[in-house]
């Protein structure tokens, strides 16, 4: 019960880490080219380039879903545009009118892509593989990760998804009515003792669920943490000699 818990913890701090630590990443990438090239639109055409692949899986799920739940579907863009002074769009599909519960599922779809998509590179990539076929925790990556064959391509490939499978505002916009609807259905069948009448070894398959997404997270967070930290240091060492440049100028 108690590792239960702090699983559910786990995989809560880090969905909840995520979102803030992807910006942040982005904004350090973007500062950078910036302070190099003085450009804005250089600074936004880098940060999508260095994201295409997981922009490009992100609009696919969409699309995927969609096909799959028979909602139609229109265009596709991979082609960056401002929202606003600070936010960017990096990719879009166009797609129809659907009931709460499909209009979810394609918005959820960029983030179990992902999701799968960095676990399989995790495993079969970067080889972050227990002895027991397990995920890794996260204490055991970075030794690991350095014997891994071609890690620095794995390790790209888990940035570019990784910071473009959160689900937009767009994407959200109809989660609180499915929220509302599990909440209904899960207090009927609680009501009804069904949930105490589960199968055996669900709840332990669960929490191996649980843990291996609270993984990726993890992952994908120590990642943008080491390197946007690098971003960081970079962007002060080019400023400063910038900075004595035009003092010596």
């Amino acid at each position: 019960m108690q590792t239960d818990l702090t699983t559910v913890a786990a995989f809560a701090l880090l969905a909840l880490a995520l979102g803030p630590v992807t910006r942040w990443f982005g904004q350090g990438f973007q500062s950078l080219i910036l302070l190099v090239t003085g450009s804005p639109a250089a600074a936004l055409y880098a940060y999508h380039a260095l994201l295409l692949p997981g922009t490009l899986l992100h609009e696919l799920s969409h699309l995927g879903m969609a096909w799959i739940l028979r909602v139609p579907t229109g265009r596709l863009s991979l082609r960056p545009r401002l929202q606003g002074s600070n936010m960017a769009q990096f990719g879009s599909v166009e797609v129809g009118a659907a009931d709460p519960i499909r209009t979810s599922l394609i918005g959820m779809a960029p983030l179990l892509a992902g999701v799968v998509a960095i676990f399989l590179v995790a495993h079969h990539g970067l080889l972050l593989s227990s002895a027991n076929g397990g995920f890794m925790t996260a204490r055991d990556i970075w030794p690991q990760r350095l014997q891994a064959p071609d890690a620095a391509l794995w390790l790209y490939v888990v940035i570019a998804i990784g910071n473009a499978m959160l689900p937009s505002a767009s994407d959200r916009r109809a989660w609180w009515k499915l929220a509302l609807m599990l909440a209904a259905v899960g207090a009927l069948l609680y009501g009804m003792g069904a949930l105490t009448r589960l199968p055996a070894g669900s709840e332990a398959a669960a929490m191996r669920g649980v843990g291996q997404i609270t993984a990726v997270f993890a992952l994908v967070i120590m990642v943008d943490l080491a390197l946007g930290s690098l971003f960081w240091l970079m962007t002060h060492v080019v400023a400063r000699l910038a900075g004595r440049r035009l003092v010596q100028g």
